[in-house]
């Protein structure tokens, strides 16, 4: 799933924007909606999740991490807060993908727009 990292500097944050459904493999990872078990630091034991958006939030995560993004970003502008936003599966790949971040990014923000029904179990969503 196509994302993007930018730095606005009009409200001091570092952003990751997360691309809605647009292609026939984004349609697959929006069918994939069979529940898994998701359980990151912080969120309710037994919290179930959308599969399809757990793997597309993990592979953002890993790329993230493998080329060291926001630790860049974060080198240049230290004093900036850390938001996500999407809309429809990116609004749920930003929700999950902040669950899983979390733990290092305490303080962060997400905007997510139109999000699937289902991505979450009702405990963990609150």
């Amino acid at each position: 799933v196509p994302f993007c990292i930018i730095a606005d500097h009009k409200t001091a944050s570092i952003v990751i924007v997360i691309r809605g459904s647009l292609s026939v493999r984004d349609l697959i990872t929006d069918i994939a909606a069979a529940s898994c078990l998701f359980e990151p630091p912080g969120v309710p034991p037994g919290t179930m999740a959308h599969r399809g958006m757990i793997i597309g939030a993990r592979t953002i995560m890993r790329q993230m991490d493998q080329y060291k993004i926001l630790e860049k970003a974060f080198a240049t502008y230290p004093n900036y807060s850390l938001t996500l936003t999407g809309h429809s599966l990116g609004a749920g790949l930003a929700v999950l993908l902040a669950l899983l971040i979390r733990p290092r990014y305490p303080e962060l923000r997400v905007f997510a727009f139109s999000t699937p029904a289902g991505l979450l179990s009702r405990e963990a969503a609150k």
